[in-house]
């Protein structure tokens, strides 16, 4: 698959157009416009720059408790709408590396519950009995202990040039737009699709041969941290999750009832995945305006390339090498009498990211120039891809260089 010299590049695209734009009042900095019903996402992008979630600090005083906070009374909070599509964050929350967040389950005057399991995911890991003061995963620490360094997705914190909020309950988008943005006339995106090209995961499939040339994939959504999953980071994205998942998952024999192999957290998907895939081949593409990971390239992908491809505006990482779920190589063949054997040993692999990406929007109309990155992947064979997003002919805005500090959103 490629796109033709002399034309725009081909963009296999998640996302769908937000229209109809209006002032919500005279005088009003604020515009909306409505969403299609049903939809959920956690990124707004206009002319192929990233919206802001409505974001602002925590507007009382607060004291942890097992369940959340309780709060000095008349927590202004208790009286906005769709309290709990808010969202707590806590960058350096569970290490310097990290970034959790976990949304809100109810708010009171006097009371912030948080959303279960995030909440217990992220304050009650389970810890060594061996005096250490390390967690048995020997990632980060046992609990969130700090007040939230921001809080996100509320329309009462909607006050800042380039900042979104959209209410599910309306079915409708709000945004301030920045200078120089006419809403009536500018192509407004909301990613619909969380997959835009993957194989079907199958080790019994084989995608073989595969190439990629000169196409762009944008506008892919991912929205499990909406809901009470929350978003309770290990380390490179990389999640605890499900009920009880932070007293058992991955922990294997450490704990009672602990799952595994050691150390398997569930990964955050790519908009592009292969698994158990052989010679699949990127040139020249561009990975551009993800909500998730850009390209994984997950368990049994063998002799992948990834060349000259530009990987940004992600909010997770750019590209993503294997997984943490198998603990070992499947067993070598067996050796015919009177020949050698040779047996290779492996250990269950950390978490590993290459090329991981700058999620900060961009603002130049120029391709960055590429960096070029081989890689091959290890062990196995792989599925029949299916492209599922929606394919445009052209590329309406051109993926660029981010000029701030990467900053996380996840």
């Amino acid at each position: 698959m490629e796109g033709r010299g002399g034309r725009a590049d081909p963009v296999i695209s998640g996302g769908t157009p937000i229209t109809g734009w209006a002032k919500t009042g005279t005088g009003s900095t604020i515009w909306s416009a409505p969403a299609p019903t049903g939809l959920d996402t956690r990124q707004l992008y206009v002319n192929g720059v990233r919206a802001q979630r409505a974001t602002g600090s925590l507007p009382v005083s607060a004291t942890q408790t097992a369940t959340g906070y309780t709060t000095a009374s008349g927590d202004p909070m208790a009286g906005w709408r769709n309290r709990s599509a808010i969202e707590f964050v806590y960058r350096g929350g569970l290490g310097l590396w990290t970034e959790p967040r976990c949304p809100v389950a109810s708010i009171t005057s006097t009371a912030i519950t948080m959303a279960q399991p995030c909440w217990n995911n992220s304050t009650q890991r389970a810890m060594r009995t061996d005096d250490s003061g390390r967690t048995y995963n020997l990632v980060g620490r046992k609990s969130i202990t700090e007040k939230p360094t921001a809080v996100e997705n509320a329309y009462e914190l909607l006050d800042k040039a380039g900042e979104f909020y959209l209410d599910k309950s309306e079915h409708r988008f709000y945004y301030i737009p920045r200078s120089g943005e006419n809403l009536t006339t500018a192509d407004v995106e909301a990613p619909s699709l969380d997959t835009l090209v993957a194989s079907s995961g199958k080790a019994s499939d084989e995608p073989t041969h595969i190439g990629f040339q000169g196409i762009q994939f944008s506008y892919a959504n991912y929205t499990t941290s909406n809901t009470g999953t929350g978003f309770s980071e290990i380390q490179a994205t990389y999640q605890v999750t499900g009920t009880k998942g932070y007293a058992t998952q991955g922990l294997c024999d450490f704990v009672s009832g602990g799952t595994c192999p050691y150390g398997n957290w569930t990964k955050m998907p790519g908009a592009v995945r292969f698994t158990y895939d052989k010679s699949i081949h990127f040139d020249h593409d561009y990975f551009v305006h993800l909500g998730a990971a850009g390209l994984d390239l997950g368990d049994g992908s063998q002799n992948a390339t990834v060349t000259a491809c530009v990987f940004t505006d992600i909010s997770g990482n750019g590209l993503d090498l294997g997984g943490v779920d198998i603990p070992s190589p499947a067993a070598p063949p067996s050796t015919p009498a009177g020949s050698r054997s040779r047996t290779a040993t492996s250990t269950t692999p950390p978490p590993s990211t290459t090329a991981a990406s700058p999620s900060t929007p961009a603002t130049s109309r120029h391709r960055p120039s590429p960096t070029t990155r081989s890689t091959t992947s290890p062990t196995r064979p792989y599925p029949s891809a299916g492209a599922v997003g929606r394919t445009r002919s052209a590329c309406p805005h051109n993926p660029t260089t981010p000029t701030t500090t990467p900053s996380r959103t996840t």
